[in-house]
């Protein structure tokens, strides 16, 4: 009868070692990231999300306007008026 009680509580105590190093590993992981992430908690939480907004707004003018494809295929998708009209505005631009 004592060696089953002995028995059980070296498994309690083993158990319990798990968990608590399972806690603490999870606690740290979070700290870390929450380390390396500085504008995910408190005052830069609103320019985390306005960054993203931005970037998702570039993304959509992007793909509107076919910028994903390669820059040198444009030309050679265009007519010889819009190709001119493209050369002009770009002589223009700033």
């Amino acid at each position: 009868m004592q060696f089953s009680i002995h028995l059980k509580e070296q498994i309690m105590k083993q158990l319990r070692k798990i968990a608590v190093g399972a806690v603490a590993s999870l606690g740290l992981g979070l700290a870390v990231a929450a380390f390396a992430q500085p504008g995910s908690m408190g005052n830069g939480a609103g320019q985390k999300m306005g960054g993203m907004q931005e970037r998702m707004a570039g993304m959509m003018q992007g793909s509107m306007h076919g910028s994903s494809a390669d820059p040198a295929a444009a030309p050679q998708l265009m007519t010889a008026p819009e190709r001119e009209a493209l050369q002009e505005k770009m002589r223009a631009a700033p």
